[in-house]
């Protein structure tokens, strides 16, 4: 059976939009756009230095988090952005951004299809790989050229360890391990169960999947290589990968954490 722990988060200026867990175990969370629309710290809030309608945030540190507009109206749309409102960077990270994965070495962006089917920028490589200056380092289709997988779309993306990241393409949705340091890729075709999840984590060899085309709420387990994926668990919210196999749901005023038994 899967554990889950939620946790209330009090005295917030308003509803969370959008939330990640830093490494150490600190929530950074920001809220929907409006007056008191802010970015906060395990409950310390900072000013945004403008109104962000479609905020994503992703943790580097307990400390310092990248935030990113997923619509690019305008010049530059991410920022990185310290606990003490200090912004360390501001650049642009493309449009039609799907999800955001950060550590103290590697941005990553991923794109939904608007830009990532069409796009002669940065976003038509479907993952796109920054420094933590907000410097775009390299992207996915242009590094690995006709060896890459089709992205049409990610569907969704998650860390595998320190400095490699597994993403889930549309159209033929294999799994694809693309380590950062080593500029390298591993690819394995997933068993049918899975195919359309919006939702992915990792431990070790064994993946997690949710709400995949054909059951809207269920969580799948699959050791990579297996024929099959069985079926674990169901949620109805929106669920992201965090690290070590754990999924991450966003509410209005706060979080739950969902972690396959044995973690």
């Amino acid at each position: 059976m899967l554990k889950e722990a939620k946790y209330q988060l009090d005295n917030l200026p308003g509803d969370l939009y959008d939330l990640d867990i830093a490494p150490s175990g600190q929530w950074i969370g920001v809220t929907e756009v409006g007056a008191r629309q802010s970015l906060s710290f395990g409950g310390k809030t900072v000013a945004l230095p403008e109104a962000i309608n479609f905020p994503h945030v992703a943790a580097i540190d307990a400390e310092t988090a990248l935030v990113v507009n997923s619509r690019a109206w305008q010049e530059k749309n991410a920022w990185v952005i310290t606990a003490s409102g200090e912004v360390k960077a501001n650049f642009f990270a493309g449009d039609a951004i799907q999800d955001v994965l950060a550590s103290e070495s590697f941005l990553v962006i991923t794109y939904f299809d608007e830009s990532a089917l069409t796009s002669p920028g940065i976003e038509g490589n479907g993952v796109a790989v920054f420094d933590s200056n907000g410097n775009f380092r390299f992207g996915y289709r242009e590094l690995f050229g006709e060896k890459a997988v089709d992205v049409a779309d990610c569907y969704c993306a998650c860390w595998a360890e320190e400095s490699r990241v597994f993403f889930f393409p549309y159209t033929d949705f294999p799994l694809v391990s693309f380590d950062l340091e080593k500029k390298t890729q591993e690819i394995w075709e997933t068993p049918g169960e899975v195919v359309g999840s919006n939702g992915l984590t990792a431990i070790g060899h064994t993946v997690y999947f949710h709400r995949p085309y054909k059951d809207e709420h269920g969580i799948y387990e699959w050791h990579i290589g297996d024929e099959a994926a069985n079926r674990i668990g169901n949620h109805a919210g929106r669920l992201r990968g965090m690290r070590q196999g754990r999924f991450l749901g966003v509410e209005k005023a706060g979080y739950r954490i969902i972690s396959p038994p044995e973690i």
